[in-house]
């Protein structure tokens, strides 16, 4: 693998992609949380699960910014064009 870049699904690759890991991980805590209550309780309590859920995602979007910023691009690969076959 010496043509490859080093690239990790855990490193974001751009705001983008934080944004949108951080709403992923807001929706799954709020349907969890929700479905948490109702199991213990047989009630919803859409306010307490909505803050718990925003605490998670608070937490999911710091940690991913602190990827983004911290770790280091991958190397680009060098210009290697191609060269045509000669018999």
């Amino acid at each position: 693998m010496a043509n490859s870049s080093q690239k990790s699904i855990m490193r974001p690759d751009g705001w983008a992609d934080v944004f949108v890991r951080t709403l992923i991980v807001l929706v799954i805590a709020f349907v969890s949380l929700n479905l948490k209550e109702w199991v213990e309780t047989r009630e919803w309590d859409v306010p307490a699960c909505t803050i718990d859920a925003a605490c998670v995602a608070a937490g999911t979007f710091l940690f991913y910014t602190i990827l983004a910023v911290t770790s280091p691009r991958p190397r680009r690969t060098e210009d290697r064009r191609a060269v045509p076959a000669t018999r």
